[in-house]
């Protein structure tokens, strides 16, 4: 397969005249030698932020990085407020973990025991960093395979090589919005269960779980009806594709849930 070099969207028309120059550079010794000193460079690059009084150290290794640094404070409040309600040294499963600010944020505030779900190769190497950034390692366990609604191997389909991106899907091609990714990066991954999860990979049943995957909440859900009984709160976030709000309502709501919160993310608690 001839490999292809798709040039970021943002770095503009300069930059994509840019973008088909390096090829030409890297052909050469000294040219390739610099840009892998730059690379390393850039992976290694963090920056400091903080968050209701807590200091977090991050990688900001590229423009979408730098994004989640900035608006880790506000881009979803409720997720905050929610995490700061938890229970002191509870276990929360961080389901599209991405990379790891709300696991950080819990491991750090609250004591929390943090299972960090994430299958990306684009955003595992910066959940491992962020957490060795700030010294979580014996808080945070990383679970690089995806959930859904069996346990089996199946595509999980990238809509972006970027770090840090999201959007990506497992077992299917559609998106959030019921709408075909166009896929950038695929490739074959062994999912599991919520349930099995607990019973045959020994992961400790959580109090609280986080769920933001970008489309198949419904199959996550549907994956542990025996977990979810058991569960103190699930924050989610609701696909917009038809039926899926319904699903997600009804499957928590076999598990004993209410609705609490409807801003943002769905919150579901157990009165």
């Amino acid at each position: 397969m001839k490999q292809t070099f798709n040039a970021p969207m943002w770095i503009g028309a300069k930059g994509r005249i840019v973008w088909k120059l390096l090829p030409r550079i890297a052909r050469t010794h000294v040219g390739k030698l610099i840009m892998q000193t730059i690379t390393r460079f850039i992976i290694e690059s963090t920056t400091a932020t903080r968050v209701n009084g807590h200091e977090f150290v991050l990688c900001a290794a590229n423009p979408r990085l730098d994004f989640r640094t900035r608006t880790f404070a506000t881009k979803e409040p409720d997720t905050l407020k929610w995490i700061d309600s938890f229970e002191h040294d509870s276990v929360l499963w961080d389901i599209g973990a991405n990379v790891g600010l709300y696991s950080l944020y819990a491991a750090k505030t609250r004591g929390c025991k943090v299972f960090a779900f994430e299958p990306s190769v684009f955003c595992l190497e910066f959940l491992a960093r962020n957490i060795w950034l700030n010294n979580l390692q014996t808080q945070i366990t990383i679970v690089p395979n995806p959930l859904s609604d069996n346990t089996q191997p199946n595509l999980l389909t990238l809509n972006s090589r970027e770090w840090g991106e999201s959007s990506n899907s497992f077992g299917t091609t559609l998106n959030q919005d019921g709408n075909e990714i166009h896929a950038s990066f695929d490739y074959k991954i062994l999912g599991t269960t919520i349930d099995d999860a607990v019973s045959k990979l020994k992961i400790p049943i959580p109090q609280h779980i986080k769920i933001d995957v970008d489309g198949i909440e419904p199959m996550i859900l549907a994956g542990g009806a025996q977990v979810l009984k058991t569960v103190t709160s699930v924050s989610v976030e609701v696909p917009t594709y038809r039926g899926a709000n319904e699903t997600v309502a009804e499957l928590l709501k076999q598990a004993g849930l209410k609705i609490s919160e409807t801003s943002g993310n769905q919150v579901w608690r157990r009165f």
